[in-house]
C-alpha cells in the first residue's frame, strides 16, 4: 500500500446495510494478539505463544443529528452488532477493512465556542479483515 493522506478516509456502518457515517474526522484500528506465557524450567528467557486476536478501533468527528448521529447512538445503546467498512482512502474503493463490530461507547461533547463532537469506540463482533483488491 502506498503512502496516503487520511483526509479521504470513510467509515460505513449499519445493522443490516452499512451506510456512510457523516462528518467524521479521524479513525483508528488496532490489531493485537493475546500472549500466553509458557515459560518452563530450564528456559533462559520468558516464552510466549500467541492466542486469540483482538481487534478494536474508533472514529471521531462532529455530531450530526440530522444524519447518522442517532444511528450511532442507537448502536451504542441497543447492543446490535453492526456491519462495518473502513476505507483508509475512499477514492480507492478496492482496499478496505470490513467485518462486524459492537459499538462499545459513544461520547458527545460540546460547549460555548465549540462544535459538538462525537467519539465512538468499537470492538470486533466477527473477523475483521483487510481486502486488498
Amino acid at each position: 500500500m502506498a503512502r496516503m493522506s487520511g483526509r479521504k478516509g470513510r467509515v460505513y456502518m449499519g445493522p443490516t446495510t452499512a451506510i456512510p457515517i457523516t462528518a467524521q474526522a479521524q479513525w483508528n484500528i488496532n490489531f493485537a494478539q493475546d500472549q500466553l506465557e509458557v515459560t518452563a524450567m530450564g528456559d533462559d528467557t520468558k516464552q510466549y505463544v500467541s492466542d486469540l486476536a483482538n481487534v478494536t478501533g474508533g472514529f471521531s468527528g462532529f455530531h450530526d443529528d440530522a444524519d447518522t448521529g442517532s444511528q450511532i447512538w442507537t448502536a451504542a445503546t441497543n447492543g446490535v452488532k453492526q456491519k462495518f467498512y473502513l476505507y483508509p482512502d475512499a477514492s480507492t474503493n478496492t482496499k478496505y477493512f470490513h467485518g462486524e463490530i459492537n459499538v462499545a461507547s459513544y461520547d458527545a461533547e460540546g460547549g460555548v465556542g465549540n462544535a459538538v463532537t462525537a467519539n465512538v469506540t468499537w470492538n470486533a463482533a466477527s473477523n475483521i479483515v483487510f481486502k486488498y483488491a
